[in-house]
């Protein structure tokens, strides 16, 4: 009889004892350290293998050993190879398994966080399911590699929460799919609440390149505001306006202040505003509008602005020139300076005027050439104002002397200025008349005036009177040629007829001839004749006036407006009219 001890032995350090173990064939698969043998015996044995924690998949070759006990020194081997697979064990675990938000545009984002608790290092392919109103996505579309036995990773689902989701219970599913083995997947679900979402917003409006003036006459301007909930809203607008600035809501088609209309998700109205300036505001003025929800009960609401330049910022500046005097009717120039003061942009500047009272008594406006024009950054320009008075404006002034204070304003295109340039008028008292009427009553030449105007009158009425009666005297008088020739027998006696003239027929001067008793007293074909002219010496042939050579043609660059008819303004380069000559177009209503 002998004894037979049985071990194992293994090809990688990852096995050990404790990794195996020997049982009996025979005896209920009992575990066993050796096999008891009598000479020419044989017996059967299994060996079982557990394989490591951890080990990654391959082949293990594992040498089985039986060796006899002393005195017996005999011993026999087996190898055999054990395959390791490769395991597939992942576990997907989200940072969140319910959400509440609203569809506000507030990005919210849930982390994924993915174990892989397989024998081997993998990548895994990442697909998310949800409502496509949502927008949802994950950060990636797949997993870096993730180690084996218990290595993880983790990835975002990103939900942008974008505006108008209905109100509602939404699910969003993860999948991670092997790449190693497409068959292996897990997934991993999340819940979304979307709560009801009211919000506003108004957007701002840019007045950047505009410039206003204060005590001009109001303007309007329009708010944008749009209901981004997610179900019908009513907006009511509120406005803030600063120091020196006038505004408020007015009726327009899309907004009634007294009646806000419902506008439906997703849809805007704009809401107009009319809005002025005091006179004497300068400065940046910021309106603000705000907008609150009527369905929230107003305590949700977005506020939107728009900032206005008012008034001179100090880039452009006019220094009005001396006072000047006009001392008879005419006309005069009153001359003043007008400054770029921008260090770095040229502006297109127009001049205009406000004449205050002189408005009543004279006939006021910028010379023609300064009503518009270009100046560079740092440049100088003398512009003028032209004052004129007629005969009769310079005679009725109510007085002798009189000081107008005419209000000059620049608008350019990043300020606006404002200086006064002021004019005398000078009128000598005896410029009425020697005799000047006083006050409680009329002068003498009045008077005298008056007396010869009444004589005249009158001598014109009796005048015509006569005229008048001594007509009627001879028209009864003469009635007829017999009646007169009666008339001449009964004073002077029985007269010869006159002799015939030969050639004439008929009664002489009957009273119907209306030849004979015209003015022309029968001579009208004489004086209806046509007088010859003086007879001239003959003068030599007219030679053609020369032809002033046509004015060359001015080249406009491409995209500028057309020139005015007489060409270039005076002062301006064709640079300066490739930039604002459309401008100076419409300010003098060329188009």
């Amino acid at each position: 009889m002998a004894y037979w001890n049985l071990n194992a032995y293994f090809n990688r350090s990852e096995w050990t004892s404790s990794h195996y173990r020997f049982l009996d064939a025979d005896i209920n698969g009992s575990e066993i350290s050796y096999l008891q043998l009598q000479k020419g015996e044989s017996a059967d044995f299994w060996v079982e293998f557990t394989m490591p924690d951890g080990l990654e998949p391959g082949q293990t070759e594992v040498t089985v050993l039986a060796a006899g006990q002393s005195p017996a020194t005999a011993q026999m081997t087996r190898k055999i190879i054990v395959e390791t697979p490769q395991i597939y064990d992942i576990e997907i675990v989200a940072s969140e398994t319910q959400i509440t938000a609203q569809s506000d545009m507030r990005t919210r984002t849930v982390e994924f966080e993915i174990t892989n608790n397989g024998n081997a290092p993998e990548r895994f392919d990442l697909d998310l399911t949800a409502d496509w109103r949502l927008e949802a996505t994950v950060s990636q579309d797949q997993t870096e590699e993730i180690g084996a036995n218990g290595d993880s990773s983790t990835i975002l689902v990103v939900m942008p929460m974008p505006y108008g989701i209905r109100a509602d219970t939404y699910y969003l599913t993860m999948k991670a799919t092997s790449q190693t083995d497409p068959t292996f997947f897990m997934t991993s679900q999340i819940e979304l609440i979307v709560e009801d979402t009211y919000l506003i917003n108004v957007e701002d409006v840019d007045m950047s390149g505009q410039t206003f003036q204060g005590g001009q006459d109001s303007k309007t301007i329009s708010f944008e505001v749009t209901n981004n909930g997610n179900d019908y809203d009513e907006f009511t607008i509120e406005l803030d306006a600063p120091t020196g600035m006038n505004a408020q809501v007015i009726v327009s088609e899309q907004y009634d202040p007294s009646a806000p209309p419902s506008v439906d998700k997703g849809a805007s109205v704009n809401v107009t505003v009319e809005y002025s300036f005091d006179v004497g505001t300068n400065g940046l003025l910021e309106l603000g509008v705000t907008a609150r929800s009527v369905q929230s009960g107003g305590s949700a609401g977005s506020v939107g602005s728009a900032t206005f330049q008012v008034g001179s910022q100090g880039w452009i500046d006019l220094t009005p020139g001396e006072i000047v005097t006009l001392d008879d009717d005419g006309w005069i120039l009153v001359n003043f300076t007008v400054h770029n003061r921008h260090p770095s942009n040229s502006q297109f500047i127009s001049l205009d005027d406000d004449p205050g009272e002189a408005r009543q008594y004279a006939s006021v406006r910028v010379r023609t050439e300064d009503t518009s024009f270009v100046l560079d950054p740092d440049m100088k320009r003398t512009a003028a104002i032209k004052f004129s008075l007629t005969e009769t404006q310079y005679l009725n002034l109510p007085e002798d002397e009189m000081i107008f204070n005419i209000t000059v304003i620049a608008t350019g295109d990043d300020d606006v200025s404002q200086t006064v340039v002021q004019v005398k008028v000078v009128r000598d008292a005896t410029s009425d008349g020697t005799d000047a009427q006083g006050e409680d009553g009329m002068g003498i030449v009045d008077i005298l005036a008056f007396v010869i105007g009444g004589l005249v009158i009158l001598s014109l009425v009796v005048a015509l009177f006569k005229i008048v009666i001594s007509t009627s005297a001879e028209e009864d008088e003469i009635l007829s040629l017999t009646s007169y020739q009666r008339q001449l027998e009964e004073t002077y006696g029985s007269m010869p007829s006159a002799p015939d003239i030969p050639g004439a027929g008929g009664p002489a001067l009957p009273v119907t001839d209306t030849v004979a008793n015209s003015a022309y007293g029968g001579a009208a074909d004489i004086f209806e004749q046509q007088i010859n002219p003086t007879a001239t010496a003959p003068q030599p042939p007219a030679t053609a006036a020369p032809v002033a050579p046509s004015p060359p043609v001015v080249q406009v660059p491409e995209g500028a407006a057309p020139l005015p008819p007489g060409g270039l303004p005076e002062g301006w380069t064709m640079e300066q009219w490739a930039h604002y000559g459309q401008q100076y177009r419409e300010q003098h209503n060329l188009d």
